[in-house]
């Protein structure tokens, strides 16, 4: 067996796959007999232009990796941080949890599982066990705060009774929340988050509440993408407002975990809206998008004008894009 072990030795199913994510990351390969994938070299074939060999070889069956027209490109086991710079994959190292990463296996056999598998591991945070916040309910004409919040909810920010519905929107009368609009977030239809947004102010109380742990690791609106296209925005209302194929991620930017939920669903093209204000912020999170999201192929940044948000704008959001920026890994 010449030194390699039952785990280093992959099938032709699983060589196949690893094919297919060099092929979702765009980079050309061939596969050739006794395990070889060939690639074309990102190192040395910009000085030869006219010449497209792949002259990168990757061995699936012995992790070896080499490329002959670079004397000094060549490496196997320990060296797949360097490969994988080199064909700027260095997102991927982020799938690798931090134990994974520290023990003496990180090799070309685990970066082939991992695009194997496709996706980086989703470890959800959540608070066990979650409920929603003192004082929840639903019956919107059971008191006249109730009736105040839907009146807001409806006339000042545009959502129909289905929206509320459907999203479960309620609100809380009494205790630490009352006065506020509650908003449950949902993961594997499981309450994994929630967040009040309080509109009637009582004291000093603040204007946002939730959980202490967990907003990183969920999307609002990720159980209803059934497409491999996503719009990304920050908030709640902006969501709800653009309609189906969006999440907000409740921040204006993501997590390890949420690039995880977007990975796990194979999601190939990513629109990002902010609002108008923060196009630094639109144009940085489409590049950590396009940076780390393995399955990605198109991903683009779009501007709406200045202080104008998605949540204005509803369902003509996608209409008042005043300029989209391409991000190329």
């Amino acid at each position: 067996m010449d030194g390699r072990t039952k785990e280093d030795i992959v099938t032709p199913r699983q060589r196949q796959s690893f094919i297919d994510g060099l092929n979702a990351n765009r980079i050309d390969n061939k596969e050739h007999h006794g395990g070889e994938i060939s690639i074309l070299c990102p190192s040395c074939a910009p000085d030869h232009p006219g010449n497209k060999r792949h002259t990168l070889s990757i061995n699936s069956n012995n992790d070896r990796w080499n490329c002959y027209r670079c004397p000094t490109l060549k490496g196997r086991k320990k060296q797949i941080s360097r490969l994988l710079d080199i064909l700027k994959l260095g997102h991927l190292l982020s799938v690798f949890d931090e134990e994974e990463v520290l023990v003496e296996d990180d090799s070309l056999a685990k970066l082939k599982r991992r695009m194997i598998f496709g996706v980086p591991e989703i470890r959800i945070m959540e608070v066990s066990p979650l409920v929603l916040p003192d004082g929840y309910r639903t019956d919107w004409n059971g008191s006249m705060i109730g009736e105040s919040l839907l009146k807001y909810l409806t006339v000042n920010r545009n959502l129909s009774l289905e929206d509320i519905a459907r999203y479960k929107i309620g609100y809380s009368l009494d205790g630490s929340h009352a006065g506020g609009v509650v908003f449950p977030v949902y993961l594997n239809k499981k309450l994994r988050f929630w967040q009040v947004r309080r509109v009637i102010m009582r004291g000093n109380a603040p204007k946002y509440d939730s959980p202490k742990a967990g907003r990183r690791s969920v999307m609002f609106g990720y159980d209803e993408i059934t497409t491999k296209s996503v719009n990304i925005v920050e908030g709640i209302f902006d969501k709800i407002a653009i309609g189906d194929g969006t999440v907000a991620l409740l921040s204006k930017d993501i997590s390890e975990e949420q690039i995880g939920l977007l990975g796990a669903k194979s999601i190939e093209t990513v629109r990002v809206i902010l609002d108008g204000d923060a196009w630094k912020d639109c144009k940085q999170l489409a590049r950590t998008i396009a940076n780390k999201l393995w399955s990605a192929k198109l991903v683009l940044a779009h501007r709406l004008k200045f202080g104008v948000d998605p949540g204005m704008l509803g369902r003509d959001t996608m209409n008042s894009i005043v300029e989209t920026v391409t991000i190329r890994n």
